[in-house]
């Protein structure tokens, strides 16, 4: 996506609706923090990492016994989230900040440094934003969530949603 058409981001504040395949997936991912003993939330996008901040806040306050990291590029990517920028937001300051080791788009653990894959295969809850970290991450055996929009052909057919839904999924 290129370019961002201003009607269009508005009209996806307006769509608030859960899916029932979403409503599901949601009550596991609470059923998991609640059970869980660490927390791992592997970020998208720069913009996405301040609301990131402000969830991982929440998510502390309701389950006080998930210990939080946050793994972010290694370097700049498109405009994907940095150590640069979790330090700029204070994210760091909340949580443990690890990073994928490059500047690679999505999350390929073979490419990933010795911390990084040690808090990805420790975590107890994962959670993976941005269609590019599901599709460098899903299939591989790995317990983890994912929360994206569908912004192509692929996805929304693959999901029978419209484009620009928001999709909450379990990879088990």
């Amino acid at each position: 996506m290129n370019h961002v058409d201003e009607r269009e981001f508005m009209a996806l504040f307006n769509n608030t609706e859960l899916r029932d395949d979403d409503i599901r997936v949601y009550e596991e991912f609470i059923r998991e923090c609640e059970a869980g003993r660490s927390f791992l939330l592997v970020c998208d996008n720069c913009g996405e990492i301040v609301l990131d901040k402000l969830m991982i806040e929440q998510l502390k306050k309701r389950f006080p016994n998930l210990t939080v990291r946050v793994l972010v590029r290694g370097k700049e990517v498109l405009n994907d989230a940095t150590l640069e920028d979790a330090h700029y937001v204070g994210i760091d300051r909340i949580a443990e900040v690890i990073s994928n080791g490059d500047a690679i788009a999505g999350t390929i653990y073979d490419m990933m440094p010795g911390e990084a894959k040690k808090a990805l295969d420790e975590s107890d809850v994962i959670l993976a934003k941005g269609q590019g970290n599901y599709e460098s991450m899903s299939g591989q055996g790995r317990h983890v969530f994912y929360a994206f929009l569908c912004k192509c052909d692929l996805f929304t057919n693959r999901f029978h949603v419209p484009r620009l839904t928001g999709i909450f999924v379990e990879d088990c």
